[in-house]
């Protein structure tokens, strides 16, 4: 069994003209939100064996709460320059490369794309509103594999 997990990065500062968008970090309300996030995702125990986050400020500025909260180790975060400006089979490959050893994978990223990879497992239109999740359980050994297959259970956390 894996479980993938994809985050919407929490609500950011508006694009500014002096602000590169990559740079654009949260805003207290988003980081208020991504708190609350951590929290759920603790109280629901929840395990995370690997958070690959963008490399855009306010994505990483959310998987680093989610994190801190949960407790994980620096080796549990990793930036992965794929998952900014890019598209749903960058993100599905970079499920697919991760080590079997992974049993829950998180996502943080952007949309549209987080749209697009949830909107091709659930075989329906599914949109991010920031600091939402959607976590996807797949009977699978491979993450290889998770390109053909069918979530078997879907949960919303908004």
């Amino acid at each position: 069994m894996k479980t993938l997990m994809l985050l919407r990065h929490a609500k950011a500062t508006q694009d500014t003209p002096e602000l590169p968008d990559r740079d654009r970090p949260l805003q207290a309300c988003g980081l208020k939100n991504a708190k609350k996030m951590g929290k759920y995702l603790n109280s629901k125990k929840l395990k995370i064996d690997l958070i690959l986050s963008s490399p855009a400020v306010r994505a990483l500025e959310t998987a680093k709460v989610i994190q801190k909260i949960l407790g994980l180790k620096e080796r549990n975060l990793r930036i992965n320059e794929g998952l900014y400006l890019s598209d749903c089979l960058t993100l599905i490959k970079a499920a697919q490369q991760t080590d079997n050893d992974i049993r829950a994978l998180m996502l943080v990223g952007h949309n549209p794309e987080l749209d697009e990879v949830a909107s091709f497992f659930l075989q329906k239109y599914h949109h991010f509103r920031t600091c939402s999740l959607v976590i996807l359980k797949f009977d699978i050994k491979s993450w290889s594999e998770i390109e053909h297959s069918k979530p078997q259970k879907i949960s919303f956390v908004n």
